[in-house]
């Protein structure tokens, strides 16, 4: 009886150390991403903006994109969406073909206010993008570059303009894992990142800022 117990008991601790993995792996959280949130652009100029896939990984916990070997192709959408008269545009996409490199190439549909675009790894890699995983002061990062966005700001200042980047469900379940059985897609979190245009300051305003700080300065001695 007594070697039962132990046999059930171990029957049981094993089987709560299984689920309590497969939770662990799985409890990241994804969103889509910019490098920066906000970026300031002079009239009439461009800006490079590059997307991610990040995977927050909670403290103790396992990287679903490690644990499913990696992401085998993703999908990702990305809106503008502006209250001003000269909004910033979207004129060129740049995919990360390094990762995704699919002979095939990937799907990109481009428009002034819009992007949409599914990106494929060789079938024949052994291993799925894992992206660069960076320490945080609780848990971790993981960030899987999609591609850059080259954006055209408009001609007059002090326009804003809201870029969301959300899954692109109407293309289908596309962001999966190496050894997933489910797609990502559903789970990840939208985001934003805005574009607003400045002008230079003038120069003439600029040599006087100059001009009065070097007098203040030789006051003060």
């Amino acid at each position: 009886m007594r070697t039962h117990n132990i046999l059930c008991s171990t029957l049981i601790l094993a089987a709560l150390a299984l689920a309590s993995a497969s939770t662990t792996a799985h409890a990241g959280v994804f969103r889509f991403v910019a490098a920066e949130p906000a970026y300031e652009v002079l009239v009439g100029e461009t800006v490079i903006v590059d997307l991610f896939l990040q995977e927050d990984i909670p403290d103790l916990a396992i990287s679903t994109l490690i644990a499913e070997n990696g992401l085998i192709s993703l999908d990702v959408r990305v809106d503008a969406t502006s209250a001003d008269t000269d909004p910033a545009t979207m004129t060129a996409f740049n995919t990360n073909d390094l990762d995704f490199n699919d002979p095939l190439g990937p799907i990109v549909t481009l428009t002034p206010d819009q992007l949409r675009t599914v990106l494929f790894q060789d079938p024949f890699e052994p291993l799925g993008v894992l992206g660069t995983e960076t320490p945080q002061p609780i848990g971790a990062r993981r960030d899987v570059y999609i591609g850059s966005l080259i954006i055209q700001a408009g001609n007059l200042e002090d326009q804003t303009t809201i870029f969301t980047l959300a899954d692109d469900l109407l293309v289908g379940e596309f962001t999966l894992t190496l050894d997933g059985i489910a797609a990502l897609d559903t789970t990840i979190e939208p985001g934003t990142f805005t574009v607003t245009t400045i002008i230079p300051e003038p120069l003439s305003i600029g040599i006087f800022t100059l001009g009065l700080a070097a007098l203040t300065r030789r006051c003060l001695h």
